[in-house]
């Protein structure tokens, strides 16, 4: 029976290795290439009223939370969960107001996106033509 041949690393070469990966996966901005810039496609009435009025969002989804969760504290994801619901309690003309600032955003955001990558340009392209269907 032959021994397949191993090829052993010195205790000291093993742990140099396995604190440099360590230590460059942990360190922040350590990629070897630059992240992409994230291109947003697609925004929602709800967020650019949750930023534009933070206190009148909060005040709707505790009142919410008030009516849903009686007995206990929900969580963070939880409560931005109800973001959605909370604003589909505003007057009609108001999400209507919301609904244009978001189209605003997102036709302000795909006019400064400047696609460089031939694979970017592709997929983003077919995806809005998905979406334009």
């Amino acid at each position: 029976m032959q021994s397949i041949p191993t090829r052993s690393l010195s205790p000291r070469l093993t742990l140099q290795k396995v604190y440099n990966y360590l230590h460059n996966s942990a360190k922040r901005g350590s990629q070897a290439k630059p992240q992409k810039p994230a291109v947003q496609l697609r925004f929602f009435a709800h967020d650019s009223w949750r930023k534009a009025e933070p206190k009148a969002h909060d005040d709707a989804v505790l009142c919410l939370v008030a009516k849903l969760f009686p007995d206990i504290e929900p969580n963070f994801g939880e409560k931005r969960a109800l973001t959605p619901k909370a604003f589909q309690n505003l007057p009609d003309h108001e999400k209507a107001h919301w609904k244009k600032v978001a189209q605003k955003e997102q036709t302000a955001c795909q006019a400064a996106t400047r696609l460089v990558d031939p694979l970017d340009v592709r997929t983003l392209s077919s995806l809005s033509f998905v979406v334009l269907k």
